[in-house]
């Protein structure tokens, strides 16, 4: 006995003490140094998957654990022994009337009634808890209606109605103070319950949030990192793919069979890295994927001047050069920005256009900022100040910045989604700074009227750099586009929700509907 209260005492005080000890922020991730073992990186627990310290989320997930276990068993106290006291109490139609409702609530399974309660409610910490103490309110109003019933017959009750006190008078001065000890004690041993069933609730994915600390939460991510194949699969998607280069010095690879698409990569300054992201999309069309110029293993380098019409420009002689005839186009992000560009300068060389996660102006730029505030840990925020405001020292600086900020960028991370992305991509400070400068200037709002190619403009919902208004604000300008949205997705809908995307987007390109 003495042992148990020394462990639960020892974990309280940590939990409690978890923001005077020297621990990392729990939420600061660092993607090159996730999946540390125990005592490496300086990580005494070894970090996760997304490069956080496990030592330090299982402490503050202590004091989510705490919260939720006391704040539910207090809230199921109140609520089952304000009914069990008017059930034993009043007596006939009422208490039947509360037992009834009571019966109703115990005839489900705690935790089945409490999934229930949070799919109704929506997903998060405080619907948890609201939903776990309601699930448990039957098993406090039978206990405090057996201990009313007990009690309300004593002669110091009565005695206290022969002289005229009040039925509240009575409950709160004779009835409660000889009952509520036992449900003290009912409520203490209900405590480590409430906080297994939330952590349940948070494992499968209805409970706390990412990227609250949560011991239930942290379970689920354990479960889905795969430490046996992971490096394998790393090592396989880093194989050096077939590239090509056109007559004038632009690199691409061809992958897929059907309808030609010629895809614009985003990532100013960053190669064609979508390959293996897009793989599905490869069943119903011929992808190619080519790195702009002063990109990637393309030649010459971005131009100070106009460089998105340039860029576009050099897609527009891609197409006739491989002979590629009016073509679907897929621009992503930065590419959308090219696409458009593309559409607007020469088209009679595109056949459909895709637009994901793009816009038509830079007004973009202060809302993404906004968001990032928002939503980013510090560690992520000081990593997009870098990227945005400061010079970047070279290549390696510029590869570490940008896989820092790769969890904003999902809707829900984990390391086999970030590898997609950032596994083979080359990297060139001067070709970002000099596109991020024309997007000062960036706004073809004006003009978007004259595309005339059918349009697809997809979005993730939870995109933070171009949200759901301004696709909306794209398929609105443009005469022939429909919208669509990508609910689980933040700015990457073809790795997190990939099937939909190939579906819809390979339907498209072979319809133009």
């Amino acid at each position: 006995m003495m042992v148990g209260l020394v462990i639960v005492a020892v974990i309280a005080a940590l939990a409690i003490l978890a923001p005077l000890l020297p621990l990392p922020d729990p939420d600061a991730t660092e993607p090159a140094r996730r999946l540390a073992a125990p005592g490496e990186l300086g990580y005494a627990l070894g970090s996760d998957q997304l490069g956080r310290d496990i030592l330090s989320r299982i402490v503050w997930g202590g004091r989510t654990s705490l919260v939720i276990g006391f704040v539910s068993a207090g809230l199921a106290l109140v609520l089952g022994g304000a009914l069990g006291l008017m059930s034993g109490y009043f007596g006939g139609v009422v208490d039947n009337l509360v037992m009834r409702v009571v019966d109703t609530l115990m005839a489900f399974p705690y935790v089945l009634l409490a999934i229930l309660l949070v799919a109704m409610l929506g997903p998060g910490l405080v619907n948890a808890m609201l939903a776990v103490a309601i699930a448990n309110v039957s098993f406090y109003a039978r206990g405090v209606r057996s201990a009313v019933l007990l009690t309300r017959g004593q002669d110091y009750v009565e005695a206290s109605r022969s002289v005229g006190a009040s039925n509240f008078r009575i409950i709160a001065r004779q009835i409660l103070p000889n009952v509520l000890p036992t449900a003290l004690v009912a409520a203490s041993l209900n405590v480590g319950w409430m906080i297994t069933e939330t952590a349940g609730l948070s494992f499968i994915g209805l409970g706390a949030q990412p990227p609250t600390a949560d011991w239930g939460t942290m379970l689920a991510d354990g479960r889905a990192v795969d430490c046996v194949t992971r490096s394998t699969r790393a090592s396989a998607g880093k194989a050096a793919p077939d590239r090509r280069l056109s007559p004038s010095g632009l690199s691409y690879e061809t992958h897929g069979s059907g309808p030609a698409c010629l895809v614009l990569h985003g990532g100013p300054g960053m190669s064609c890295g979508l390959w293996p992201a897009l793989r599905e999309l490869s069943a119903s069309a011929r992808l190619v994927l080519y790195d702009h110029r002063g990109h990637g293993r393309s030649t010459g380098t971005v131009p100070r001047e106009t460089p998105l019409e340039v860029l576009a420009d050099d897609a527009a002689r891609l197409i006739r050069e491989l002979r590629l005839g009016p073509v679907g186009i897929l621009g992503h992000s930065n590419g959308g920005f090219i696409g458009l560009h593309l559409a607007l300068r020469h088209p009679r060389l595109v056949a459909n256009l895709v637009l994901v996660d793009t816009a038509a102006s830079a007004k973009f730029r202060p809302v993404s900022r906004e968001t990032a505030r928002r939503r980013a840990t510090p560690a992520i925020l000081r990593a997009l100040r870098s990227l945005w405001d400061k010079p970047i020292a070279d290549a390696a600086a510029f590869r570490r910045l940008w896989t820092t900020v790769q969890p904003l960028y999902f809707h829900r991370p984990t390391p086999e989604r970030i590898d997609l992305v950032t596994d083979s991509l080359r990297f060139d400070v001067e070709a970002r700074s000099r596109i991020l400068r024309a997007f000062d200037r960036y706004d073809l709002r004006p003009e978007l009227s004259r595309i005339g190619a059918p349009t697809m403009v997809v979005v993730g919902r939870h995109d933070w750099i171009t949200p759901p208004p301004f696709a909306e604000e794209l398929a609105r300008a443009i005469a022939d586009a429909r919208l669509e949205v990508f609910d689980r997705s933040g700015h990457y809908p073809f790795v997190e929700e990939p099937r939909r995307f190939a579906r819809l987007v390979g339907e498209f390109l072979v319809t133009g509907r």
